[in-house]
């Protein structure tokens, strides 16, 4: 059974990826890329499972130096719709590969203005427990990213 996490994004929040996952989401609109990251950013090191994430909309877009419109939460609709679609395609050293999809689900409550992500439970290997082969990055940083090219 997942939990979920009520959360305020902040830019002070950072997370640990692992190198196949930076190389997973290479693909990703920048909006996708935020998203992601900022739900990855509220799982703790201590963390046995991965969580769901709820936060405010409001707050995701602030986080993201969005404006507070009809057009920027369209925006956000639009890349968890696509986030919800998307395969990570993580090599085997092997040559070997396996595939799944970054999320579980997503839903949005416009009764308090909450959106919930639930990234796969695939990915637990690569986001939980980080102890080799990742790279730091703070939500912060997230807000500049211009580009989907953008590490």
């Amino acid at each position: 059974m997942s939990t979920t996490k009520d959360v305020v994004p902040t830019r002070d929040d950072y997370l640990l990826q692992a190198h196949a996952i930076s190389r997973g989401a290479y693909t990703m609109t920048v909006l996708e890329r935020r998203l992601l990251y900022l739900a990855m950013a509220q799982i703790r090191p201590q963390d046995d499972e991965l969580p769901e994430v709820r936060m405010s909309a409001y707050s995701v877009l602030q986080a993201f130096g969005m404006s507070d419109d009809g057009r920027s939460y369209i925006e956000l609709k639009a890349a968890v719709e696509r986030l919800m679609g998307r395969v990570i395609v993580i090599d085997r050293p092997n040559g070997g590969w396996l595939m799944h999809h970054w999320v579980q689900r997503a839903e949005y409550e416009p009764s308090d203005g909450s959106l919930s992500i639930r990234l796969s439970d695939d990915l637990a290997p690569y986001v939980l427990h980080m102890q080799e082969q990742y790279s730091v990055l703070r939500v912060a940083d997230l807000a500049k990213l211009q580009s989907k090219y953008a590490q």
